[in-house]
């Protein structure tokens, strides 16, 4: 199963080490996890997080079920994944209420 991970990563310390934690505990489960830290930098540094969002937003529409961090609800570019895949019709798994949670 494809499954993209959601949760803050502008401004949030730690964020890389989570969505690693995350992703590793997706992997080893037999999914196939989309990591969004991962998007390649982009050629113009400006406006970025438009950038990544765009980029962000492509990925979560291939997947087939979102995982939803801790800290996601404070995140406007989380919020916006989560309200997006609540409108396609992407299963939404909170990581509070799974086996994996990190803190």
């Amino acid at each position: 199963m494809i499954i993209y991970i959601s949760g803050p990563i502008s401004n949030s310390k730690g964020c890389e080490t989570y969505f690693e934690g995350a992703e590793k505990y997706l992997r080893e489960r037999g999914d196939n996890p989309i990591n969004p830290y991962n998007i390649p930098k982009p050629k113009k540094s400006n406006d970025n997080w438009y950038y990544y969002m765009r980029e962000a937003v492509k990925l979560l529409a291939t997947a087939d079920q979102i995982y939803m961090l801790d800290g996601w609800e404070d995140s406007r570019g989380a919020r916006i994944e989560h309200r997006l895949a609540g409108e396609l019709n992407i299963p939404i798994v909170y990581a509070k209420d799974s086996y994996y949670y990190a803190q």
